[in-house]
């Protein structure tokens, strides 16, 4: 198991942050390049099943792409809902 910083919830508001944590909001564009970094931190791993643990929020960008109408669309997760993506799916943005 692996605890890794990038995969954390969006940080939008306080309630985002852990205690020792500097108050901080990302934008769009930040959540973006670092659901970039974890594809790519993803696909460098040697193994052929991850288990990614977060908020739904992190899965939405993870899975987003803009549509031919410029809106991002992604997979929202519910509560303990889980979801299977592939390589080819989870690398696509």
């Amino acid at each position: 198991m692996e605890i890794n910083d990038l995969i954390r919830e969006y940080a939008t508001d306080v309630c985002d942050m852990m205690e020792h944590e500097n108050n901080f909001k990302e934008t769009e564009v930040e959540i973006l390049i670092r659901c970039q970094k974890i594809k790519e931190l993803l696909k460098s791993l040697p193994h052929n099943i991850i288990g990614l643990i977060c908020h739904s929020d992190l899965i939405f960008y993870l899975t987003s792409y803009i549509a031919e109408d410029g809106e991002r669309y992604g997979k929202w997760l519910d509560n303990t809902e889980y979801i299977i993506l592939s390589e080819p799916f989870i690398l696509i943005y």
